[in-house]
């Protein structure tokens, strides 16, 4: 008797697709991926844009450029950068998850990334302040044509989500191998659609800290370097020997940070709005068992290639 309700049990969840095909599979793991390396590559961006605008500054008060010398990391400032910081790592932790759904028994990993992700979420809500609400809401407009709506977030949703996880991989359903397999499924696209707009939330104010238009930080970026190519302007009227290799040193740096902001921050802004399309592709492919137009997915891994060999190249 137990023996027949065990294979009625698996034809009726069969019958259900309750575990995810191997193309659902595939196209987890390559967001996954992506999002785990971008997120990584922001948040290890950051502190560095940080220095090089220090620096910078620094030259150009030398130099007595248009710099307030209380103001030397300009808008990356300790409030801002950790709150960014909060949300790249999210985007890691994210992509971290989702990978580990469909990368064999990672039950632990499972659980513990899906804590990590709750916990950066909750702390860039409660670390990005209105102005940053605001630009996410006048890039998502931008965007799409339409008005946004910001939800609070709410831990609850999301803590409930986390705790129903910490009951994958028990005793029963490892011995039900199967049934261990749809539960995954089924977390995973819990996760997907719990997790979905806030991850989208985190692309939009990244956009436009990463927009050469906006008035993010890299446009902050690019107007301490002007400032700095102001300073060295006049380096041929400059008698002093001191300030001159002041000034030599600044063009070097001016050089080097033009380089790596035109190699990063255009990328960084695409592969971001790549990022929103393609979460919102996963989420509607993993409720469609049938084939399924995933372009999106598969030009978000062609861009982290792109922004990964750019990195790269501007590290050596």
């Amino acid at each position: 008797m137990t023996k027949r309700i065990f294979i009625i049990t698996i034809i009726i969840l069969s019958f259900y697709g309750c575990a995810i095909t191997a193309s659902q599979k595939k196209a987890v793991n390559q967001l996954g991926q992506a999002s785990e390396i971008l997120g990584t590559i922001i948040s290890k961006e950051l502190p560095i844009l940080r220095k090089d605008t220090i620096e910078m500054n620094m030259i150009s008060l030398e130099l007595k450029g248009a710099v307030h010398p209380h103001k030397l990391d300009s808008s990356f400032n300790h409030k801002t950068l950790n709150a960014r910081i909060n949300a790249a790592n999210a985007l890691a932790s994210y992509g971290k998850l989702l990978v580990a759904f469909v990368e064999g028994d990672q039950t632990e990993i499972i659980k513990k990334n899906s804590e990590e992700l709750f916990a950066n979420i909750s702390e860039f809500n409660t670390k990005a302040s209105t102005a940053d609400f605001n630009k996410i809401s006048d890039k998502y407009t931008q965007l799409t044509g339409k008005p946004f709506v910001l939800k609070t977030f709410d831990t609850k949703v999301f803590l409930s989500v986390n705790q129903s996880i910490q009951g994958i991989g028990g005793i029963f359903q490892k011995a039900m191998l199967f049934y261990y397999h749809y539960k995954k499924a089924q977390y995973l696209k819990k996760i997907v659609n719990a997790y979905k707009d806030e991850i989208n939330i985190i692309c939009y104010l990244l956009m436009d800290d990463f927009s050469n238009n906006e008035k993010g930080l890299i446009r902050d970026y690019q107007n301490t370097m002007d400032i700095l190519e102001n300073s060295i302007s006049k380096i041929r009227f400059m008698k002093e020997c001191c300030q001159r290799k002041t000034a030599v040193k600044g063009y070097y740096l001016l050089l080097e940070n033009k380089n790596r902001m035109n190699s990063v921050s255009n990328s960084v802004e695409l592969t971001l709005k790549g990022l929103i399309d393609a979460n919102n592709t996963l989420a509607r492919y993993l409720e469609n068992r049938k084939a399924s137009n995933i372009a999106d997915i598969k030009y978000l891994t062609t861009k982290i290639k792109d922004l990964t060999e750019s990195i790269n190249i501007i590290s050596k």
